[in-house]
C-alpha cells in the first residue's frame, strides 16, 4: 500500500498539474480525480472492489494530523488560481500583466461582488476562488497590506486598516469627500519624516460627523508609512509574507502550525521502512481488517474470536495488547531491556507510554522503531494462523522484531 501512496503523490496528483494551476477544474472532474485515486489506494479493480478503511478526507490531512498528506485537487486547484491575483497584487512589470489590465482593468475588479458577464471564463474562475469557499473571503482574510509611500493603495476604497474599507466604516464622510478615488499618497504629504494628512470635504462637516472624523483620524493615525518604501502586500500564513501553494493549500483545508498531532509527529519520525510507519498508522486509527470491524461490514466469519487465544472477540486492543500471548510478547521486550512496566490496552496510549525514562527524545523515537516491529510480527502472525495453519509461537515473534526492529 506504500508504493501506492507514493505513486498516488509523485505521478497521480503530478499529472493534472499544469492544467489545475489555470483552469478551476469542473465539479466533476474533482470527483472522477478522486474516484481514481482512491481506487487505486485500496487496490480496487474490475473483478475486486476492496474496503476503503479510512474517509478520504482523513487520508487528505496532513501526516501531522492523522492523514497521508495526499493533495485533496479541489482546495489544491483553488490554492494554484490564487496565486495568479497574488501576482496581478504584488508584480508591477510583465506583458501578461498588460495584457491582463488592458482586457479585464485592475485586480481590484477581483474583488467585486459581482463580475460583468462578458468577462472570459478563467477570469471569472479567479474571482470566484479568491471568494467563495467554506471560509468566505478567505483570500483577503489571509493577505494584510504594507504601506510604503501609498501610492498603490486607494484610501477609501482599499482594505488597508482596521477590518473594513473606510468607504463602508465611514459611509457619511465617503459621501462628502473630494477624493473618493484617491491613493494614500493623494491625501496627504511628508514633512520630514513626519506623514501628515490632508483631507478635502465637499463642505462643513456637521457636529456628529465631526466626531466621525475625529474617529477617522483616530485610525488612519494608527498605521505606519515607511517613507522610500513601494505598497506591498503581505501573507498572513508564511513567516516570510509571500505567498506560497502550499500555504493558501492548507489554509483550506483548515490546518495551520501547532494542529499537530504528537502521536503522528512522532510515528512519521520513527526512523523504519514506510510499510512499517504505514501499518502504524491504521492500527493508531484503529482501521485494520480486525474480526470485529469485518463483522460491522457485513462479512460471514467461522467465528469472531481471536486465532491466539480463542477466548475473547477479537478487536485490535485485545489482539494486539489484552491476549494472553500478545501480553507474553511485551512481557519478553520488558525482560530484554531488564525494566517492569504495566502496558494500556489501547494502541495511541501504549504507543505514548512506550520509552524509557533512561533515553533522551532522540534514542527513545528510535525506541518506538521496536513497538512498530511489534505490532508488525504480531499482526503477521496472526495471518499465518489464520490462512496457513501455523501454531502461535511468542518466541518466533519477538525474535523476528528484534530482527526487524
Amino acid at each position: 500500500m506504500i508504493s501506492r501512496v507514493c505513486l498516488i503523490k509523485s505521478v497521480i496528483s503530478a499529472l493534472p498539474l499544469y492544467y489545475l494551476s489555470f483552469f478551476k477544474a469542473p465539479k466533476c472532474v474533482y470527483d472522477e480525480l478522486k474516484k481514481i485515486q482512491r481506487n487505486f489506494l485500496w487496490g480496487w479493480s474490475i473483478e475486486d472492489r476492496k474496503i476503503a478503511w479510512v474517509r478520504w478526507e482523513n487520508i487528505c490531512k496532513p501526516k501531522e494530523e492523522g492523514g497521508l498528506g495526499i493533495r485533496e485537487i479541489r482546495n489544491f486547484n483553488i490554492a494554484l488560481l490564487a496565486k495568479w491575483k497574488w501576482r496581478l497584487g504584488m508584480e508591477d512589470k510583465g506583458l501578461w500583466r498588460e495584457v491582463l489590465e488592458s482586457k479585464y482593468g485592475s485586480w481590484r475588479n477581483l474583488n467585486e461582488i459581482v463580475i460583468p458577464k462578458s468577462t472570459s471564463r478563467w477570469w471569472k474562475d479567479i474571482h470566484k476562488v479568491c471568494r467563495s469557499s467554506t471560509q468566505g473571503a478567505w483570500f483577503e482574510n489571509c493577505k494584510d497590506r504594507v504601506i510604503g509611500e501609498g501610492d498603490k493603495v486607494l484610501f477609501w476604497e482599499d482594505l488597508w486598516v482596521g477590518d473594513a474599507p473606510l468607504s463602508s466604516r465611514f459611509h457619511r464622510l465617503y459621501l462628502i469627500s473630494e477624493s473618493k478615488q484617491s491613493p494614500i499618497a493623494r491625501v496627504g504629504h511628508w514633512v520630514d519624516n513626519t506623514w501628515v494628512w490632508e483631507l478635502v470635504w465637499r463642505r462643513q462637516r456637521l457636529v456628529w460627523e465631526q466626531v466621525m472624523e475625529a474617529q477617522l483620524y483616530q485610525l488612519i493615525n494608527s498605521c505606519t508609512f515607511r517613507k522610500g518604501n513601494l505598497d506591498t502586500w503581505s501573507w498572513k500564513e508564511t513567516a516570510e509574507g509571500a505567498y506560497t501553494v502550499r500555504s493558501a493549500y492548507m489554509k483550506l483545508m483548515g490546518s495551520s502550525e501547532g494542529e499537530s498531532d504528537k502521536v503522528f509527529t512522532e510515528l512519521w519520525s520513527i526512523r523504519v521502512i514506510p510499510k512499517a510507519q504505514l501499518f502504524g498508522w491504521r492500527l493508531l486509527l484503529d482501521k485494520l481488517p480486525i474480526k470485529d470491524k469485518l463483522s460491522v461490514k457485513g462479512f460471514q466469519l467461522q467465528h469472531s474470536l481471536c486465532e491466539f487465544c480463542l477466548d475473547c472477540e477479537e478487536s485490535a486492543s485485545h489482539l494486539f495488547f489484552s491476549c494472553a500471548m500478545s501480553q507474553k510478547v511485551w512481557k519478553m521486550c520488558d525482560s530484554w531491556i531488564g525494566v517492569s512496566s504495566v502496558h494500556h490496552n489501547q494502541a495511541r496510549i501504549h504507543f505514548q507510554h512506550f520509552h524509557m525514562s533512561s533515553l533522551n527524545t532522540r534514542q527513545n523515537t528510535m525506541w518506538k522503531g521496536m513497538w512498530l516491529a511489534i505490532v508488525g510480527e504480531i499482526w503477521r502472525h496472526r495471518n499465518e494462523v489464520i490462512f496457513k495453519q501455523k501454531k502461535v509461537d511468542t518466541e518466533e515473534i519477538f525474535s523476528l522484531a528484534q530482527v526487524n526492529a
